[in-house]
């Protein structure tokens, strides 16, 4: 684990676009070339949760599942700023009384992996 948070996505909500902030950085340019290699065309992606998990897995690891009361729910590793606001648009997709979308460190994210109850 590298990341400094691990958010919990309803895996009913894992092909959802991030937060539009989390976009312009955590984003990418997909790039399509003619036959020559020559640049046609650049467009900026806006990833949904899965794809963003699944292109930074090789930084922070795979996209873990785990099931909790009959839901599922995948925890996404990644690095996220406090400081520009980042964290803050992750915590306002949280629901009242639900476990979408809450923010876990380190210790709580590998309890929770572990079968452990840390909402008790």
């Amino acid at each position: 684990m590298r990341g400094n948070t691990y958010i919990i996505i309803p895996v009913t909500a894992k092909g959802s676009k991030i937060p539009a902030k989390l976009a312009n950085r955590l984003g990418w340019d997909e790039v399509e070339y003619d036959e020559e290699g020559k640049e046609i065309k650049r467009t900026k992606k806006h990833p949904t949760w899965e794809e963003l998990g699944q292109r930074f897995k090789s930084q922070f690891g795979d996209i873990r599942r785990v099931n909790v009361g009959g839901e599922e729910f995948d925890i996404i590793e990644l690095e996220l700023s406090y400081i520009k606001g980042e964290v803050k648009e992750v915590l306002k997709l949280q629901k009242a009384n639900k476990k979408d979308f809450l923010i876990l460190n380190a210790s709580e994210a590998k309890a929770w992996l572990n079968g452990e109850d840390i909402f008790a």
